[in-house]
């Protein structure tokens, strides 16, 4: 008897991660997200001017066009069959249908050796057009922008095929163990790009240093996510053309609900090389690159769990609480993205002419217009993840589909006329219209409008307030320019604008803040 307890106890451990209640799941990877961004922001301030500094404007911009082909392989290789699994595995029960789990992820696997063997070839014969496409270099470059994409992609593509079961995890709604795995790996790349900037090894020794800790990176996902679901095996007696069939057929609809906010993160830097050179990407990138916190807000707070969750609870028939998680997202989503947005336009231009030095001007300039758009563009992002999670892809991928093509036009045909200017109206042009028709579509089908108040007014109102806590600190005597200044400035107004969040406009109820307190109390537990 006392045997069948315990095995019965070792069953259930076994589970321990996948039966723990989707809530707790959703809090633990919105915390880890919170803890990721806080210790993680530092870096990026640190590495940017360091390495500006040891390899120039060119180089750098050099490395910028090689992410952004990245982020298009990735789209094109894997077609959102990562979305798709995260949609189809809430529906089967990890304790009696371990098998079909292990078919899909399998299948995703071998999907994706193929096609990334596939890509591969394809880089390798069209390498040189791409080279001449986008990277217009001086002569004394070409080797390295030659080495920075080859090394780039062919490593890349090794930590996509590892992907294929990395993934897994995500689809279960659990991102907190990833999370700590990529807080580790975040200090540790780091280091070596630093180590590799003072050794003399240039931008090659930061692309060599990023994508080896990226692959280690993934290992470890891997070797976790096997802890996580004990019965994940591979081998290919595991495929099934009709698991791939069903991942494909879903994920062709959701690729471009995917593909949307990836053109119009990336196709503007890839038509600036192109009509332009990799320093003007350089001054994109580097205004971009502090604005994608708004944009990044969802994956900070854990809301990409928003799929997989709005996929669990429309499987259990659960409205009314699919229409209180986007309520309440919507309300923390907002309340960060106009915070960031504000501050930028208060303290933006000073902090760009202390962190980077004269000659940056336009990347201030990218900074704010990008955050305003990326704020608005947030309209849109719990609706899309929402209906795809519901399986209304259709919609989704023909509305997504019209705001690529018109992202690409309009890339394509402002930045040829009007340059870096060009580029920035594009995106926020792309980003509203996405944006406005994702939040009808899903208003329509919904019956449900955003609390305008709580997501939008109330946050603009502590915004203004929090700015004109920086006037005042302005006029004190002796405020001259120097990093204390500038915190002074920034400690203002982010007391500010919480004071006034919390204690004028009542922005969070009982309900939240019980939330946040538990929380850490599951932490401290």
């Amino acid at each position: 008897m006392n045997k069948r307890i315990g095995a019965g106890k070792g069953k259930e451990a076994k589970y321990r991660y996948t039966d723990d209640p989707l809530k707790n799941r959703l809090k633990k990877n919105t915390l880890t997200n919170m803890v990721f961004f806080i210790l993680t922001l530092p870096l990026m301030f640190i590495l940017t001017p360091l390495i500006l500094k040891f390899t120039g404007k060119e180089a750098y911009g050099i490395w910028v066009l090689a992410g952004s082909i990245l982020v298009f392989i990735e789209l094109f290789a894997g077609l959102q069959t990562p979305a798709a699994l995260s949609i189809l595995v809430p529906s089967y029960n990890p304790k009696r249908q371990a098998a079909e789990i292990n078919r899909l992820v399998n299948t995703m696997f071998f999907f994706y050796a193929a096609t990334g063997a596939l890509t591969a070839l394809i880089f390798f014969a069209g390498k040189g057009v791409l080279l001449d496409l986008f990277f217009k270099v001086s002569a004394e470059m070409a080797e390295t922008a030659a080495f920075v994409l080859s090394f780039s992609v062919y490593a890349f593509l090794i930590n996509f095929v590892m992907l294929g079961f990395a993934y897994l995890m995500g689809a279960f709604s659990i991102f907190y163990i990833s999370n700590t795995i990529r807080i580790v790996s975040s200090f540790s790349r780091a280091a070596l790009i630093v180590g590799a900037l003072y050794a003399g090894f240039g931008i090659k020794g930061v692309v060599v240093s990023q994508m080896a800790v990226l692959i280690l990176e993934t290992a470890a996902i891997i070797f976790y996510t096997k802890k996580v679901f004990r019965p994940l095996d591979i081998g290919f007696k595991y495929f099934s053309f009709v698991k791939l069939r069903e991942m494909i057929s879903l994920g062709c609809r959701l690729f471009f609900s995917r593909a949307a906010g990836l053109i119009s993160a990336n196709i503007d830097k890839l038509m600036i090389g192109y009509f332009i050179n990799p320093v003007t990407a350089a001054y994109y990138h580097i205004g971009a690159s502090v604005s994608k916190y708004v944009s990044n807000i969802p994956e900070i707070l854990g809301l990409y769990s928003i799929l997989p969750a709005s996929a669990e609870l429309h499987s259990k028939n659960q409205r009314e609480k699919l229409i209180m998680l986007y309520n309440r997202a919507n309300k923390y989503l907002f309340f960060l993205a106009v915070f960031i947005t504000g501050g930028i336009a208060v303290l933006g231009e000073e902090f760009v002419s202390l962190w980077l030095g004269p000659g940056y001007e336009k990347v201030f300039i990218v900074m704010l217009v990008l955050a305003a758009g990326y704020t608005f563009g947030l309209l849109g992002y719990i609706p899309m993840n929402m209906l795809n999670g519901i399986k209304r892809v259709n919609e989704v991928m023909y509305v997504s589909i019209g705001a690529s093509a018109l992202n690409i036009l309009l890339s394509v045909v402002l930045i040829w006329l009007y340059g870096l200017n060009g580029a920035l109206v594009s995106a926020v042009i792309s980003i509203v219209l996405y944006s406005l028709a994702l939040y009808f579509l899903f208003s329509g089908i919904f019956k449900c409008r955003i609390n305008i108040l709580d997501a939008l007014i109330k946050p603009a109102l502590a915004a203004c307030a929090a700015g004109g806590a920086v006037l005042i600190v302005n006029r004190f005597p002796g405020m001259h320019e120097g990093w204390l200044v500038f915190f002074s400035k920034a400690a203002a107004y982010t007391v500010s604008y919480g004071l006034v969040s919390v204690f004028v406009l009542a922005q969070f109820d009982s309900y939240d803040i019980e939330q946040i307190k538990e929380i850490f109390r599951k932490k401290r537990g």
